[in-house]
């Protein structure tokens, strides 16, 4: 499972954004640089604010990758995927923000984990209901 891996990264010591994304390239074969990841590790714990949380934004540049080809607007699958994923997610989280989801499910032993296992698990749903190619 894709948060298996996730969780391999995670207690490694990358951060959730960098977990869910380099969990994802390995899981599914993206071919991504790995040195990608830095991209988005600065989505990390909610934009390093406490906003939208990193491993939620990860996720979604993951669906990025796998539907654009060129230009966003242009891709026929984007939107529905992403809009797959938000639903998911904020269904096991109740929010997007980390400020929010933080004070409710982290814990010193495993830190956000849970949050990094929910987008896992999020994404995977959405990338098993297929219909993500790239047009």
């Amino acid at each position: 499972m894709l948060k298996d891996v996730a969780e391999k990264y995670y207690f490694d010591n990358y951060n959730c954004a960098e977990s869910v994304f380099l969990a994802a390239d390995e899981y599914y074969s993206l071919g991504i640089d790995t040195s990608a990841s830095r991209l988005v590790g600065g989505f990390g714990g909610g934009i390093q604010t406490g906003s939208a949380c990193g491993a939620f934004l990860a996720a979604v540049s993951v669906l990025s990758h796998l539907c654009i080809d060129k230009k966003a607007h242009e891709s026929g699958t984007l939107r529905n995927a992403v809009a797959l994923f938000v639903a998911e997610f904020e269904e096991k989280m109740e929010s997007q923000l980390c400020r929010e989801i933080r004070p409710r499910v982290f814990e010193p032993e495993r830190r956000c984990a849970v949050t990094v296992e929910a987008a896992c698990d999020a994404l995977e749903d959405v990338i098993a209901r297929g219909k993500l190619a790239k047009k």
